[in-house]
C-alpha cells in the first residue's frame, strides 16, 4: 500500500456519510489505475510465449535482465550457434557453461548481488530474442513457426543445462542443429554467383556475409590487385584458403568442413566466376 492509498483508506475508515462513498470511490479508482499501469507494463514486455514459464512474469527488474548486441554473452550465443552447425560438438558443453557464467556476471553487476533464477530465465529469453533477430537478418525466408520453435528450444537448452539435465541437453543439441540446417540456414541474405556451387548451403553465410568481415575484405582486395596486374587468380580446395580459414573463425571448425568454409569465404569475396570456377576440381580429400 502506497502513501496515496494509505491516506484514502484512512478517509474511508473515518467517514460514515456521503463522504464515505466518495472516498471509497477514490480508493477504488486509485487501485484500478495502479492495476492498469502494471498490466500495461507486463504487456509491453511479454513478447514471448515462454514468459508463461517464468515464476513471476514481469515483476522482476526487467531492464536489468535486458541484453544488448554489444554484451559479451550475445557474442557467446552466436559462437554457440556457429559451433552447432559447423564446429566441434565436444566444445558445446563448455560454451553453455560460459554463457551461464557470463549471464551471472552481467546480471550480478547490475543487481549488486547474485541474480535470482527468474532473473536468469528472463535474461535467457532476451538473449534468444537477439539470436533469433540475428539469424533473421542473415538468412531470408525463415518461416515464423520455425523462428518460434528455435526460440523455445534455445531457452530450453540454456535452462535445462542449468538444471543439470544432461540427456535433455544432448537431445536439444541435435534438435536445434537439425532445425538450423534444415529450416533456417537455407537462403543467404545475399545470393552470390558462387553460391550455386556450394555443397552445404548455407552454413557459413552468417559468418562471411557479415558486414565488414575482415577475411572477405582482405581476399577481395587481393583478387582485385591480381587482376589489375593482368593475372588470373584461381583458388582450389585444400589450398591456401583452406589452410587459413580457421584464423578467421571464432570457433573450432570441424576438419571435414574446412574446404566448405574456405569456399564460402571465396564466394563472398568476388563476383568474378574465374577465381571460383576451379575450386572443387582439384579437391584431394
Amino acid at each position: 500500500m502506497d502513501s496515496v492509498e494509505d491516506e484514502l483508506v484512512k478517509k474511508v475508515d473515518g467517514e460514515s456519510s456521503n463522504k464515505h462513498f466518495e472516498n471509497l470511490e477514490n480508493l477504488l479508482k486509485n487501485r484500478f489505475l495502479k492495476f492498469k499501469q502494471k498490466k500495461s507494463l507486463r504487456a509491453s514486455y511479454q513478447h514471448f510465449s515462454l514468459c508463461a514459464e517464468c515464476d513471476d512474469p514481469c515483476n522482476y527488474t526487467l531492464e536489468n535482465n535486458r541484453l544488448n548486441d554489444t554484451d559479451k554473452v550475445v557474442t557467446l550465443g552466436k559462437k554457440f550457434i556457429s559451433t552447432l552447425v559447423a564446429g566441434k560438438s565436444e566444445t558445446l558443453p563448455s560454451q553453455l557453461k560460459e554463457i551461464r557464467s557470463n549471464v551471472d556476471t552481467t546480471l550480478g553487476s547490475r543487481y549488486n548481488r547474485s541474480p535470482q533464477r527468474g532473473e536468469i530465465y528472463c535474461a535467457y529469453i532476451h538473449l534468444t530474442k537477439l539470436l533469433k533477430a540475428w539469424l533473421s537478418q542473415r538468412y531470408r525466408q525463415i518461416a515464423l513457426p520455425v523462428l518460434f520453435e528455435f526460440e523455445k528450444m534455445m531457452v530450453d537448452i540454456l535452462w535445462k543445462n542449468d538444471l543439470g539435465e544432461i540427456h535433455a541437453v544432448d537431445a536439444l543439441i541435435s534438435d536445434i542443429r537439425n532445425l538450423l540446417i534444415s529450416d533456417m540456414m537455407k537462403k543467404p541474405r545475399k545470393e552470390m554467383p558462387g553460391c550455386k556451387a556450394c555443397r552445404i548451403p548455407c552454413r557459413f553465410g552468417h559468418i562471411f556475409q557479415r558486414d565488414n568481415n575482415s577475411a572477405v575484405i582482405t581476399l577481395c582486395r587481393v583478387i582485385e590487385e591480381q587482376k589489375k596486374k593482368g593475372n588470373k587468380p584461381t583458388y582450389s580446395s585444400n589450398g591456401v584458403l583452406t589452410r587459413q580459414v580457421q584464423n578467421y573463425l571464432q570457433f573450432e571448425l570441424m576438419p571435414e568442413l574446412k574446404n566448405d568454409a574456405a569456399y564460402c569465404w571465396l564466394a563472398n569475396s568476388t563476383y568474378d566466376p574465374s577465381p571460383i570456377s576451379g575450386f572443387w576440381k582439384q579437391q584431394t580429400n
